[in-house]
């Protein structure tokens, strides 16, 4: 990812906030509905926070804390060892303009984007398995 393409996870990747989401979706429509948006919505999260998902993490505790966290990776956001790695927000703004890839568009669509689109596909058909 480049140095700007990880920005939109600050207003639409944070997990503790989706829980919420997910009892409303559980109030207002079905258990299946809601489990399933859980699970897809964690699975994406799951995406984003490890290297080979590609960004520089998300704020799985935001409102409680701002920082960014990956699983598995390095400084660089390379695969490491290490099993939890974290960013302040400056931070992870430096790393993602040294280490950042200005190619992440190609190499999405040539790496993840069918991986994205399969899950897409499965959901929509859960989706509609759910309401007959």
């Amino acid at each position: 990812m480049d140095e700007f393409s990880h920005e939109h996870r600050d207003i639409i990747h944070n997990p503790l906030i989706y829980i919420v989401i997910g009892f409303v979706a559980l109030l207002f429509w079905s258990l299946p509905i809601a489990w399933l948006f859980a699970t897809l919505s964690f699975w994406h999260f799951l995406h984003d926070s490890i290297p080979e998902g590609g960004g520089w993490g998300i704020r799985w505790l935001y409102p409680f804390s701002k920082k960014y966290y990956k699983f598995f990776s390095g400084p660089n956001g390379k695969f490491a060892r290490r099993f939890v790695i974290s960013w302040t927000p400056t931070e992870q703004k430096r790393a993602a303009t040294r280490f950042g890839d200005s190619n992440w568009a190609t190499h999405y669509l040539q790496k993840e984007f069918l991986f994205e689109f399969l899950m897409f596909v499965v959901a929509v058909i859960t989706l509609i398995a759910i309401q007959r």
